[in-house]
C-alpha cells in the first residue's frame, strides 16, 4: 500500500544524471514531497561511488543514457554494499530489453526520462514504500510490444 504523502519522511538522492530537466523535475518532486529533500548531482560513476560512501542516501536514480558501460555491475555493487538504497532506473523503450535483467539485480523502479515531477512522486512514494514501479510510458510500451509480437499468438 502506497503511504500517503504527507507521512513521507525526506528524501535524499543521489543521481548519475547529465540531462538538467529530469534533474529539475526530480528535484522539484521531492522538494513537493518533502521539503527538507535534497538531490546530489553527478555524472560519473566513481563520483557516485565516493558519495555513497560518505552519505547515507535512501535513493539513487540512474540514467541509463550517460550510465556507460558497466552498469549492471554498478547496480549490483550498490545493492550488496547498501541494501536500503532504493534504484531507480531512467530507461528508453530501446532499453526495455534490459528491464528485467536491472530487476532482477535488484533495482525498484524503471521510469522513461520524460517523466513528469507528478510521476516522479508516485514512483518515489511507491518505491519508498516497497513496490516496484514501472513508468506509465514506459508500461504502455511494453503491453504494445507484448500484445504485438509473436509470444502473444
Amino acid at each position: 500500500m502506497m503511504p500517503k504523502m504527507n507521512t513521507l519522511p525526506a528524501f535524499n538522492a543521489i543521481t548519475l544524471v547529465d540531462n538538467g530537466i529530469v534533474l529539475d523535475s526530480l528535484a522539484e518532486a521531492m522538494s513537493d514531497l518533502h521539503s527538507g529533500s535534497t538531490v546530489a548531482r553527478f555524472n560519473e560513476i566513481e563520483k557516485v561511488i565516493k558519495q555513497l560512501e560518505v552519505y547515507p542516501y535512501r535513493f539513487l536514480i540512474i540514467d541509463l543514457r550517460v550510465s556507460g558501460p558497466g552498469i549492471k555491475q554498478f547496480i549490483a555493487f550498490c545493492k550488496r554494499k547498501y541494501r536500503d538504497l532504493l534504484i531507480i532506473i531512467m530507461g528508453s523503450a530501446e532499453d526495455i530489453a534490459l528491464m528485467r535483467d536491472f530487476f532482477n539485480i535488484g533495482i525498484h523502479a524503471y521510469v522513461s526520462p520524460d517523466i513528469t515531477a507528478y510521476e516522479f512522486k508516485v514512483t518515489l512514494a511507491k518505491t519508498f514504500s516497497g513496490e516496484k514501479y514501472v513508468g506509465t510510458s514506459i508500461s504502455g510500451k511494453l503491453a504494445s510490444h507484448f500484445l504485438t509480437s509473436h509470444h502473444y499468438n
